[in-house]
Parts: structure tokens; C-alpha cells; sequence
């Protein structure tokens, strides 16, 4: 079934103009695997639940990786792609805030989009369990809350979010590379470009997209990445083979470090094409939502990046 969507308002400060109202249509999810996922032989809970809790609309249980097309409308495609890897430590995934929100924003500014679920842990088969154990992960009642001032503090909050997702780190990034694989070996049936397929990824998205960056062949090479407030795993010297860097992320996050500033300092001295944006006063997890924060001019910026280092053509967008 093909659902089509008319955007109105978007999103409070970036809403598509009354006369340029957009159509962008949705797409089946498709299995990136025939069969069971590696690793994931057998499991039989439930599959990609989305239930509301903790304030938003989140999945959890995913156990089948999917990618469902978020397509333009013909006249605005722009040939480009982003696969879009929402947050979410992975136990669940922030599906609103850190994928279809930006995934229908990218849409209606002509990007054929691709918001991916990859596997994540279990977390049980009931709304009052799947909460309670979303709320330890997140330190509902502890005093371990994020927010801008616990992040000023510097202290790292991200440890106990990832208890026992080992396994699940490394599953992530299986299906980040699959979907890459999967998106340019179908970019002729979508009417895009084989090299211009960008990775975007949100907190633990973020994370596994950066794995890709350094851990890829030929066929899962992202040709851009825009890695929003994500940890950064230790690197002390750039990837293989490399493309743009746009990073966003709050001015202090719950690493304890600065969000992904290390990645771009390797970018920056070897001349490569690299954007950060810090936001003062922002918590982890911001993402795009319609409260009317400052941060949601990122993916404008973001859009921007994308025309000064040649991804896509156009004008900018203020």
C-alpha cells in the first residue's frame, strides 16, 4: 500500500511555504535480509513495536531490519539519497523525532530518503515493562536525567544507557552497511545516483554510522555523512577512504567530550571537506520536532553543506 502525504506545516520554523506546498509519498518497508538476519536466527518477540512512551513515539523489538522509501515528488527529486539512522541506545529507536520527522523534511526538499530500523535489543512485550525498562536506560528516577546543565557538568551518561548492546552495536552496523548496499544496487529503480548516497544518523544512528565510515567495502562506501550527536569511538587517523563530515551536536553532550570534535579536527587538517555545529544550551536527543528550539535549523544547515561540497544542486536555503 502506498500512503501519500500532503505537508502543510512541517515543522515550527521550517515549514514549507503555502505556495510551494509538497507532496512526497511513503513506501512499504522493505526486509533488507532474505530470511533471518545473521545473528538473529530464531528470535520469535515481537517485531518492530511502536508504542508511545517516555514523552514520544518509539519502536522497540526490532528484530527484522527494514528500510522504508520516503520518495519526492517527481518534479522536486534532486537525485540524491540519505539513509537515516535514528537514536535510541539501542534498545529502541526515536522513530518520530530522529526518523520520520527528518525523514519527511529531506523528502520535501527532494532527497529520495530512507529511514532504516536495525536490530535492536529486546525489551519486553508489554507497554508497562517495555516503559520500565526505558526508564532505568534512561535514569527515570535516579536523578540521572539529560539536560542541558547535567551535560555542562561533563560528566559521561552515556555508560549505563548501554548495558549489555554489545552484540547489538555490531548488528547495527551490519544493517547500516546493507542498507547502503541495498540503496545503490537499487539506485536505477529509484531514479538516483549511485554515488551520492549520504548517512545520517542520530546518537547510537550516529554512532553506527561512523562505524560504516571506517568500516566498509567499495559497495557500502557512504558518499556523505552527517553524523548529529553521536559518541565517537576512538580514532587516530582518518578512514581509508573518506567523504564530507557535517556534524551538529549539543555544545556539551553526555559523553563527557566534546560530540565528534576530534573526528573533525582529523577532517579539517587534511583540508577535507567537514561542517560542526555546536548548539549552546541544547540537550542530547534534540532532534526535529515542532517545539520551536533554534536547533531545528540543522537540517537547513545541513541542506546547505550539502550544495557547497557539490552533493546536490540548488539554491540555499536561509
Amino acid at each position: 500500500m502506498k500512503r501519500i502525504l500532503l505537508i502543510f506545516t512541517l515543522l515550527t520554523g521550517l515549514c514549507v511555504p503555502a505556495d510551494a506546498q509538497n507532496f512526497y509519498s511513503v513506501k512499504d518497508p522493505v526486509l533488507l535480509y532474505q530470511g533471518d538476519a545473521p545473528g538473529s536466527e530464531g528470535l520469535k518477540h515481537d517485531q518492530g513495536l511502536t508504542i508511545d512512551a517516555m514523552g514520544q513515539r518509539i519502536t522497540v523489538n526490532i528484530t527484522e531490519p527494514t528500510l522504508t522509501p520516503y520518495l519526492p515528488a517527481p518534479g522536486k527529486k534532486n537525485g540524491a539519497s540519505i539513509i537515516i539512522l535514528p537514536g535510541g541506545g539501542f534498545k529502541m529507536l526515536s522513530i518520530a523525532n530522529e526518523g520520520e520527522n527528518p525523514a519527511q523534511w529531506f523528502a520535501s526538499q527532494g532527497f529520495t530518503v530512507f529511514l532504516l530500523r536495525y536490530r535492536t535489543m529486546y525489551m519486553g512485550d508489554d507497554h508497562a515493562t517495555i516503559t520500565s525498562n526505558l526508564g532505568q536506560m534512561l535514569g527515570v528516577g535516579t536523578g540521572n536525567r539529560n539536560t542541558a546543565q547535567d551535560n555542562k557538568e561533563g560528566k559521561d551518561q552515556s555508560a549505563g544507557m548501554l548495558q549489555g548492546v554489545d552484540k547489538y552495536i555490531g548488528f547495527a552496523a551490519d544493517d547500516a552497511r546493507k542498507a547502503v548496499e541495498y540503496v545503490r544496487a537499487h539506485a536505477a529503480d529509484y531514479g538516483i545516483a549511485p554515488d551520492k548516497i549520504a548517512l545520517m544518523g542520530f546518537s547510537a544512528g550516529c554512532r553506527t554510522t561512523l562505524n560504516v565510515v571506517y568500516n566498509h567495502q567499495p559497495a557500502s562506501h557512504p558518499d556523505l555523512v552527517l553524523a548529529i550527536y553521536g559518541q565517537t569511538d576512538p580514532h587516530d587517523a582518518l578512514p581509508a577512504s573518506t567523504m564530507p563530515l557535517f556534524i551538529a551536536a549539543p555544545e556539551h553532550d553526555i559523553y563527557g567530550v566534546p560530540t565528534s570534535f576530534e573526528l573533525y579536527r582529523m577532517w579539517q587538517q587534511a583540508k577535507l571537506p567537514a561542517e560542526l555545529h555546536y548548539f549552546t544550551g541544547a540537550p542530547h536527543g534534540f532532534g526535529l520536532k515542532p517545539d520551536g528550539e533554534p536547533t531545528n535549523i540543522w537540517p537547513k544547515l545541513a541542506y546547505n553543506f550539502m550544495l557547497k561540497t557539490g552533493f546536490i544542486q540548488g539554491n540555499y536555503l536561509e
